[in-house]
């Protein structure tokens, strides 16, 4: 058992220390990433298309409205969630230029990004029941159930990727050790 205290206090530790929980950026929308049909429709080569606008957030503040499509923030390409989740959520409180194609013209807008505590829960390894229990739901939930579905994804992906870096700093401290 004190094994197992010891494995949970360095976990928490290396939390910390990549910022896992630091406060995450947030904006305020929920988005439909555009398919190759509406691409070519829209005549846009990349983006995310705002479906709903939440009520008080630093997207209403910052005049985004439904229907437009977020192509860019500052100078990274919007091509899909992971982009916006990724470098919103990597700035909280920070002020972001949004480049917008609205009712096929473009406009620049600017947005003070939110804060919100990433809430960071260990131990799920099965997520799809959350998933068909959010069908039932209204929109909103729904959206807020998927987006926290992506945001799981992202963790497993960064997770796998610290695995790949612990192992090869191992590695490179056992070189070190056995010189």
């Amino acid at each position: 058992m004190k094994h197992k205290s010891i494995v949970v206090v360095a976990l928490l530790v290396v939390l910390v220390a990549v910022g896992w929980t630091d406060p995450r950026g947030w904006m305020g929308i929920y988005h439909y990433e555009l398919d190759q049909a509406m691409q070519t429709a829209l005549a846009i080569p990349h983006g995310l298309m705002v479906k709903e606008v939440v009520a008080g957030s630093p997207a209403e503040k910052a005049g985004l409205q439904v229907g437009d499509v977020l192509v860019r923030i500052d100078s990274e390409d919007i091509i899909g969630t992971e982009d916006l989740s990724g470098y919103v959520g990597a700035r909280p409180g920070r002020t972001v230029r949004l480049e917008v194609v609205r009712q096929g013209k473009p406009e620049t807008l600017t947005a003070e990004l939110g804060t919100r505590d990433r809430q960071l829960e260990l131990g799920l390894e099965n997520l799809t029941p959350l998933k068909e229990v959010s069908a039932e739901l209204k929109p909103a939930v729904r959206n807020m159930i998927d987006d926290y579905l992506a945001e799981m994804r992202t963790l497993r992906q960064e997770i796998a990727a610290l695995q790949k870096d612990i192992e090869r700093l191992r590695r490179d401290l056992k070189k070190v050790l056995e010189k």
